[in-house]
């Protein structure tokens, strides 16, 4: 009877206990536990999904967890998840905030208040998509670059006015080609060029008939 007992109590003593990561191994999705002095042997974490659908996000060593032993038995064990600590504390202090920050420096946020999703990524933002993208605002769209930005693609289509606050140049060489407009063209300044403008006749060689027999030259 004692020893039934003794042994409900440390079942029922190993059923549930804090620890904190000792190892990790990530290719067997397994860590080992550190838990009142002893470290447990190679236990799999609780993750969102794990069949079709597989989900990933592993403990790191020092991350205090809550472990459970299936009828007390440590070697049973599964790490349910993390717990905020004084080395980690909680990222946000409302409840009506969803925010990941990463050590990098790296913050994804949604604010269910303010309607916000806010992403600070301190490295390069990747998206591959095997067929249509398509953003729709019903406010404005603005995008700022340090560098320059570059589109590719065999047709580009732009409906709607267009202002541009700057000089435009269409690009020569073999990556160039010419400028057609569908529309009349007008410019409020001068319209200059390096070439000849055409119309049927040459603007910079075309001649007329002299009164005094023959023709004139071209345009000086």
């Amino acid at each position: 009877m004692d020893f039934r007992a003794s042994d409900m109590e440390r079942r029922l003593a190993s059923l549930i206990r804090f620890g904190t990561v000792a190892e990790a191994d990530y290719g067997a999705a397994r860590v080992r536990v550190a838990m009142g002095g002893a470290v447990s042997d190679w236990l799999p974490w609780l993750t969102l999904r794990a069949g079709n659908d597989r989900t990933w996000w592993a403990p790191e060593v020092g991350e205090q967890v809550l472990v459970l032993s299936p009828s007390g038995e440590p070697a049973q064990g599964v790490v349910l998840g993390s717990i905020f600590q004084a080395a980690h504390p909680a990222p946000a202090v409302v409840p009506t905030v969803d925010r990941r920050v990463y050590a990098d420096g790296a913050v994804i946020e949604y604010d269910r208040e303010a309607h916000r999703l806010h992403a600070l990524v301190p490295g390069d933002v990747v998206a591959e998509v095997s067929r249509d993208v398509n953003v729709r605002a019903g406010g404005r769209i603005s995008a700022t670059a340090g560098a320059g930005v570059e589109i590719t693609a065999p047709r580009i289509t732009l409906n709607g006015v267009i202002f541009l606050n700057g000089p435009l140049t269409q690009g020569g060489g073999s990556g160039g080609g010419s400028a057609i407009f569908n529309a009349a063209l007008h410019a409020k300044g001068d319209i200059t060029t390096d070439a000849d403008v055409t119309a049927a006749v040459s603007l910079n060689g075309h001649v007329h008939p002299c009164p005094h027999g023959g023709e004139t030259g071209g345009p000086k």
